[in-house]
Formats: C-alpha cells, structure tokens, sequence
C-alpha cells in the first residue's frame, strides 16, 4: 500500500498545499496528486487520496483525462502532472519551478518528475484560459458527511475486522445507557451511535454501497438501524429507512459524544469512560 506526503507553503488559512503518494509506482501505477488545494481542506483530501490509491490499486487505471467515479456522483478525472502545473505559479507546490528545486541532484531520475496522475475538478474551469484544479465538488462532499466513497475489498475487510474486535464494547456502552437518567445520557442513546453496514441488492452488484445507520436498538439478535441518508444504490430506501442488521456485516461504528467528539473502533478504550462521564458516574 502507497504512503501519502505534503507539501505547502507554510502560513494558514487558504494557502496551497500538494498532497501525493509514495509507492504505487512499485505496483505499476503513477503516483498520485492533488494540487493547489487549500490548507483547510486536506483532511478531506487526504480522504480521497487514500480511496483512489487504494481503487487504482484493486482496478484498472482509467484513461487520462476520463470521468472517474470515486464514489456514487463523485466525479474526478486524472490528468498529468505536466498539464496541472504548467498554469501553476512558479512559487506554488507541485509546479514545475518547485519541482525542479525538489530534484537538485536527482536530475532527472526524480520521483517528482516521473509519471504522476493529478486528481482533478471533472472539467477544467476558465472563461478564457482552460485550468485543472483541484476536485472541489468531491473534497467538500467529503467534508459535508454526504459522500460515499467507494472502498476496495482490502479496505472493507480491514475496517470490518477493526469493528468487530471491538464490537462488544460498542454493544455494552449502549445497553449502559438503557435506564439512563440524565437528559445527555438519553440524547446519547438516541442519537449518538452509529454503525456501518453494505447495502446489498443496489443496482450496481460489483460495487455495493456501505451506508451509516442510527442504531436504535438490539433486537433478536439484530440491530435495529435507520438511515443516516438516502442511498445512492437503493430506490427503496430513504432516509430514516429501518433494517435490521446482522452484527456481523458491520464494518465500522462510531460515537459521538455530547462535546462533539467522535469515538471509533481505534479509540475503543475510551467509549466505555467517555459513556460513564455521560452518565454521571466517575471515571
């Protein structure tokens, strides 16, 4: 699997950054790139770096310049790095000023002068000057919680077997707040847990839709879950659709915690503390 890096241009707020990956060249596909995105937002794109590494790895390489669905209407296209920086300001990281400064004394054997595929906007922007910048629509669909993503196999069998280590914890934290008291504590259990689960039957059988859901409660054996939103693969479904899921599909849960904090299956240690603060027990 690929490594990630930055590049930036030091400061805060707006300033553009160059996000890109290390290794997928030993596995015969270009590093990849995102350029000129604002510093506020590399998080997301750090997001959707590690989802297309991961899909080009497991899938075929589209075409240069063709419409790339990273996951349901999150459109991309990859374009070379020579394109992308050749309208780039000679200060900026990832132009060619900045790469060729990068490569002094690596000449032209540099990583950052190989073949390298910049994630890009679908359609180059312009009135006059045609340019490719950075994906706009799918990084903020990632920030908004809207976006799904589409994961390989490797990264869903993964994310899977992180949950339910973990699962029992996440189980036992829930039923703590069964006969809670307190007003945080029943806002908690109504609407702080959530899981992950596929969606199968969707229109589209190679690919399957992995969808958040509100547990509401255990039931024979099964999670009773809504809907976080409607999904892009089922007609059928809304949001606040019900399914009853069966504990081993999960593939990732989480808890929000009043303050705002996000509780996952890598921080499982603190859901059961975290949930008895709540409470008003001690920790």
């Amino acid at each position: 699997m690929s490594g990630a890096g930055l590049a930036d241009t030091g400061g805060e707020g707006e300033r553009p950054t160059m996000l890109f990956t290390t290794g997928l060249w030993r596995c015969g596909r270009p590093e990849l790139e995102l350029l000129e995105l604002p510093a506020t937002h590399v998080r997301a794109g750090l997001i959707l770096l590690d989802a297309m590494a991961g899909l080009l790895l497991e899938g075929e390489m589209p075409p240069p310049g063709e419409v790339f669905e990273a996951g349901p209407g999150l459109e991309i296209t990859l374009q070379p790095w020579r394109e992308v920086a050749a309208t780039m300001d000679e200060g900026t990281p990832g132009s060619q000023a900045f790469r060729a400064a990068a490569a002094s004394g690596d000449g032209e054997h540099s990583p950052l002068l190989g073949v390298r595929a910049v994630i890009c906007h679908p359609e180059p922007v312009g009135a006059f000057r045609k340019v490719w910048t950075w994906p706009r629509d799918a990084v903020n669909a990632i920030e908004s919680g809207s976006a799904a993503l589409y994961a390989t196999d490797h990264a869903t069998r993964a994310s899977q077997r992180r949950a339910q280590r973990r699962w029992e914890t996440f189980a036992t934290a829930f039923a703590s707040l069964r006969r809670a008291e307190t007003d945080a504590a029943k806002a908690l259990r109504e609407s702080g847990f959530s899981v992950q689960a596929p969606l199968e039957g969707g229109r589209d059988p190679d690919r399957v839709e992995q969808a958040w859901f509100r547990v509401r409660r255990f039931e024979g054996g099964k999670v009773l879950a809504a809907l976080l939103e409607k999904p892009r693969s089922r007609d059928d479904l809304v949001e606040g659709s019900e399914l009853p899921l069966d504990p081993v599909s999960i593939t990732d849960w989480r808890v929000e915690l009043p303050d705002g904090e996000i509780v996952g299956p890598e921080r499982w240690q603190d859901l059961l503390p975290a949930v008895d603060r709540v409470r008003g027990l001690e920790a």
